[in-house]
């Protein structure tokens, strides 16, 4: 938040009252149903598995693990790492999530209506760390919240099996 101007800041918005931006840190980690997302084991397979989501028949995942710059317009999940532009008037419905390792630019007429959800977390060793999150907008980008969209891209996510039986019907 302190690295964006007041008009900027303006431009990111959401259905409730502000803040629009918040660490929600807090929240997340004294919830039982969230507590999963803050262990290193989650995002070490989360990651060695995004670009089988990415590829499947589903479709709606696009994962760019070096970045890029995005000029056209895209919906589903956008899951990024390294620097990810969204310039033009890309036009972007869904959820965002960009995991680190650079910055992530919302710039020209660029718009999201969704979410973002913004981390840079090192799961390589035992303890999940987290490292420094950039963010930039410019121009006449905008964020624009959007619970629907993200319920939109949160339904392409594949299920995970955890488990099977083999159930023998009974012969009479």
């Amino acid at each position: 938040m302190n690295s964006l101007s007041p008009g900027q800041l303006q431009s990111i918005l959401s259905q409730s009252a502000p803040p629009s931006i918040e660490d929600a840190t807090p929240l997340y980690r004294n919830d039982l149903r969230f507590r999963r997302l803050f262990s290193s084991e989650f995002w070490s397979h989360f990651i060695d598995q995004l670009p089988h989501f990415s590829e499947s028949q589903a479709g709606g995942i696009t994962f760019l693990p070096d970045g890029g710059v995005l000029s056209s317009s895209l919906s589903g999940m956008l899951i990024a790492k390294k620097d990810l532009t969204l310039n033009g008037n890309t036009s972007f419905r869904g959820l965002l999530l960009h995991l680190g390792e650079g910055k992530l630019t919302l710039s020209e007429q660029a718009e999201v209506v969704g979410g973002v959800w913004m981390s840079n977390l090192d799961s390589s060793g035992t303890d999940l760390r987290s490292r420094p999150i950039s963010f930039k907008m410019s121009g006449n980008s905008a964020l624009h919240f959007s619970r629907p969209a993200i319920s939109e891209a949160l339904a392409r996510i594949p299920p995970t099996q955890l488990g099977w039986r083999m159930l023998y019907p009974d012969r009479v």
